[in-house]
């Protein structure tokens, strides 16, 4: 699952903790604490040990998406009405 993953640096650097350390507090290996931290990507087993640590809900560290909407930009153009310029086209009446 994904995970805020600039939040448990942040959470980490607070303490002020280095990866090891956090991995030793958490009961996890390092390199799972890199992945979770370089890739986003964690168990459930693993976000309970760093909520619990942290002492923060396990919610909170949910990864959100931000969703940006595109903006478009809209033009208009007018164009001059020069006869036959819809030639072949008949009009219906």
């Amino acid at each position: 699952m994904k995970i805020n993953a600039n939040l448990v640096i942040d959470l980490r650097n607070k303490k002020p903790w280095s990866q090891d350390e956090l991995a030793t507090a958490t009961g996890l290996n390092l390199r799972t604490i890199q992945r979770i931290e370089n890739e986003a990507s964690v168990s459930l087993q693993s976000k309970k040990a760093l909520a619990s640590v942290f002492d923060i809900n396990i919610h909170d560290l949910d990864y959100e998406e931000i969703v940006k909407m595109k903006q478009y930009e809209y033009k208009t153009l007018e164009i001059e009405n020069k006869e036959g310029f819809l030639v072949g086209i008949k009009k219906s009446k």
